[in-house]
């Protein structure tokens, strides 16, 4: 109980500093100030674990120690920029802010019922997949196989060591991005795994308000911008993700911060620092980034060098780019030079070859394996088309972006970008300027969405979508639409709510009566809990957090699936791979181990080693439901 009250003030007191740092900087919107606190507090998190990882010292004590150090270093930054007095008003603003907070509602619900149920709605979906988060077990397919397993080896090793693993696509632990995983490992090193599954959920405040302020440049009704960011929210690829530890969520609130700051008018420096943020936290999350971070960069330091005005703000302008290049360029290194370092590849695991380039990366994937575009018909089926029940998990494909995105925002992006073109062209400078800026948003993302390596699925390309939304109000906001945009705007929203209920499982397979029974639930109870067909059997999941105590190591071989679910709740147990081929060889490695779990796959040299010693080891059950993965305990001596 004293741990859970030291992780969450700690937690707190950053959140905090983040939000009167984004304050000092001048910002004033509440979306804006929503997103900017986000940022550099995702940004801080980031560089800590990093940090600690790169000098092997990540650890609870040390984790704690840094992350107040890093609070008292943000409020120190608000004094410099704002002054005593400033941070002193910040600090009131957001009690004001907390405390007026239902009646602000209940006036908004008034004056602005539809805006409000769009609003509530998204409030209500992150409340509960915060809630689920916290209440149930992870256990979506990526998350257990891959993203899990990178947190939990961080937390065992307290380092940015590779994992000694098979040579096949569980080697994404060692080579992608990770800066979501990180943020879930140092949660987790606050409290427990219980909370491995938040970056996501935390992140779609930040991403709604993201596509919010895109929005809300090109209409001047606010209901619209406020609806068309919600819908955009809603969207099943993204909603579908939040309960889970895959980190698509988090890098597009990342990626739209980026594009939200690096186009907005008049440009600041401060808004190149922050969209120097969002670059940073996306190349560090996820390797798509590179198909739109280096253009968002290009972008800001045209504007820093070519399109300021006078010298004085080209100067202020230059110095925010160096900072917001210097931001991408350390994240980028996180990935990329680790990985050219440790592997001799910066792309791994990917394996490519150009013979021309003098390029021979050796990896466990095919560069060409990576695009798994279906054909043109089945890509639009799979946008426009409603999707078969029985699939909406977290990986979800075919239906990603929901009946509201695809029949009711994309035809009016259509004609928000007809009527961007035509507007470019007139001779009215604020009519001209805001559509460029619009054409220039698009610009932007394009390049993503030609090269996505899934452009029918829904959570690689979201910040697409919150384009497709600020076209979608630029469309609504012509005059002759402003008697009905009310229908267009209702039907979004009613189709978004529609597939709420309809999700099939449940949204993110926690309907109430699975939450309400978790409450009462012990760690092992919690464990075994399990709702998906993939993960462990109930008996192991049990056993898992009785016997495998602080310390104690499970040894598991080249066939098992997600070595991540092999951790207990508290990540303290130990992993250890072990693919020798001869018998001696395994037995001189276990030997050396003396684990008290063994996971081996039926038949592997590591599973006929145990079962050719039944006296010294009996079978638990399955640790992969679905696939031949069965665990060990090593038997009490009598």
């Amino acid at each position: 109980m004293l741990d859970s009250a030291v992780a969450l003030c700690t937690a707190a007191a950053l959140l905090v500093a983040g939000y009167v740092t984004a304050r000092a900087t001048g910002i004033r919107r509440t979306p804006e100030l929503i997103l900017a606190t986000w940022c550099i507090t995702s940004l801080t998190i980031a560089t800590l674990m990093h940090g600690l990882s790169f000098a092997s010292i990540a650890r609870r004590d040390t984790v704690l120690i840094a992350t107040n150090l890093a609070s008292v270093a943000l409020v120190g930054c608000a004094l410099l920029m704002g002054g005593r007095d400033a941070v002193i008003e910040s600090m009131r603003r957001l009690a004001r802010g907390v405390s007026g907070s239902p009646r602000a509602v209940f006036r908004s619900f008034v004056k602005r019922p539809l805006a409000s149920i769009a609003v509530s709605t998204l409030v209500l979906v992150g409340l509960h997949a915060a809630v689920a988060a916290v209440l149930l077990p992870s256990e979506s397919w990526d998350g257990i196989w891959y993203h899990d397993t990178i947190t939990g080896w961080v937390i065992q090793t307290g380092s940015c060591a590779p994992m000694p693993l098979p040579d096949n696509l569980l080697q994404q632990v060692n080579g992608f991005p990770r800066d979501a995983e990180l943020t879930s490992a140092w949660l987790a090193l606050l409290a427990d795994r219980r909370f491995i599954e938040l970056p996501n959920a935390l992140a779609l405040a930040p991403l709604a308000c993201g596509a919010y302020l895109l929005a809300r440049r090109f209409t001047s009704k606010r209901d619209v911008a406020t609806i068309v960011a919600s819908v955009v929210a809603l969207a099943p690829g993204c909603v579908l993700q939040l309960r889970s530890t895959y980190v698509d969520v988090y890098a597009a609130a990342a990626c739209v911060a980026a594009l939200a700051f690096a186009t907005k008018r008049p440009l600041a420096g401060r808004d190149i620092v922050l969209a120097g943020t969002g670059v940073a936290l996306h190349v560090g999350s996820k390797s798509t980034a590179l198909l739109v971070a280096p253009i968002i960069v290009a972008f800001l330091g045209y504007q820093a060098f070519i399109e300021a005005a006078d010298a004085r703000t080209r100067k202020v302008l230059r110095y925010a780019f160096a900072a917001a290049a210097g931001l991408a360029l350390a994240a980028a290194g996180t990935v990329y030079l680790k990985n050219a370092v440790l592997f001799g590849n910066p792309l791994y695991p990917i394996d490519l070859h150009v013979k021309r380039l003098g390029i021979d990366w050796r990896g466990v994937r095919s560069a060409s394996d990576v695009d798994v575009n279906p054909p043109l018909s089945e890509t639009l089926a799979s946008i426009f088309l409603p999707a078969s029940s029985g699939r909406d998990f977290a990986d979800i494909r075919r239906g990603g972006y929901g009946l509201a995105v695809a029949w009711v925002l994309l035809p009016l992006a259509c004609l928000g970008f007809v009527r961007a073109v035509r507007a470019s062209l007139r001779r009215q400078p604020i009519t001209r300027a805001r559509a460029r800026s619009l054409l220039c948003l698009v610009l932007l993302v394009t390049p993503s969405l030609v090269l996505s390596p899934a452009l029918w699925a829904a959570r690689y390309n979201l910040h697409a979508v919150v384009v497709a939304g600020a076209l979608a109000a630029y469309a609504l906001d012509l005059p002759r639409l402003s008697r009905f945009r009310a229908i267009p705007l209702t039907a979004a929203l009613a189709l978004s709510i529609t597939a709420l209920f309809r999700f099939d499982p449940s949204l993110g397979d926690a309907p109430l009566s699975r939450l309400f029974a978790s409450v009462s639930m012990s760690a092992e109870q919690r464990a075994s809990a399990v709702g998906t067909p993939w993960t462990l059997e109930p008996e192991v999941a049990r056993a898992r957090d009785v016997e495998l105590q602080n310390g104690t190591i499970v040894v598991f071989g080249p066939g098992v699936t997600f070595p991540s679910v092999l951790y207990n709740e508290r990540f303290d147990n130990r992993l250890a791979y072990v693919n020798e081929e001869q018998p001696a060889d395994v037995e001189r490695r276990v030997d050396e181990l003396r684990p008290t779990w063994i996971v081996a796959q039926e038949g592997e040299p590591l599973d006929r080693y145990v079962t050719a010693r039944p006296h010294e080891w009996e079978r638990i059950g399955l640790a992969s439901r679905g696939y031949p993965t069965i665990a060990y305990r090593r038997r009490r001596a009598p």
